[in-house]
């Protein structure tokens, strides 16, 4: 039952390394266009402070779906003192990061195992832009996972986009689900 919940983005097969190889050759320039990319479409920065306005004080933060770090380095700066435990199911994850590591654990894991062996721990559970990689009909879920990994007043953040019908939709789709 643990595998159905894994976020569905590496179900692509083959097309997943096309992402890889279309940002190597960026090299050195690849967090900068990265994030200028990303800022086509969100800023993180603006989330974070969001963020932090709602919830002021966190001890213990679970990043669910955190990518290559870009939304850890915003929670590492407005919680300090937090410890940042950022979980993906790519193998990639948290290549990109460039804060401290002291407070921050990236592993490869399933929201579900983490939440198997650490119920009610976390102060707050973000995910930014992850919940449209999970299938429709098991969010159910993983908000019952998401939930448990909360200590009783802990916070669920998260923020996705909004499907609709149009070409800049479809680019997105596409660059999101085949190449990033």
């Amino acid at each position: 039952m643990a595998s159905r919940l894994l976020l569905c983005s590496l179900t692509i097969g083959s097309m997943s390394s096309i992402g890889a190889n279309i940002r190597r050759l960026f090299g050195p320039l690849e967090p900068a266009v990265s994030e200028l990319y990303r800022r086509c479409f969100v800023d993180l920065d603006e989330f974070g402070r969001v963020i932090k306005s709602w919830v002021p004080d966190a001890g213990r933060i679970l990043e669910v779906g955190c990518g290559e770090g870009s939304m850890t380095e915003r929670l590492v700066h407005h919680y300090p003192n937090a410890t940042i435990l950022s979980i993906d199911i790519s193998p990639r994850l948290g290549r990109l990061y460039k804060g401290p590591r002291d407070q921050v654990t990236f592993q490869r894991r399933a929201v579900q195992d983490v939440v198997a062996e650490t119920p009610n721990h976390f102060d707050m559970v973000v995910l930014a832009d992850v919940l449209h990689h999970v299938q429709p009909e098991i969010r159910p879920e993983f908000f019952r996972s998401l939930e448990a990994g909360l200590q009783p007043g802990g916070h669920l953040i998260f923020k996705d986009w909004e499907r609709s019908i149009s070409l800049q939709h479809a680019a997105c789709f596409f660059i999101e689900r085949y190449i990033t």
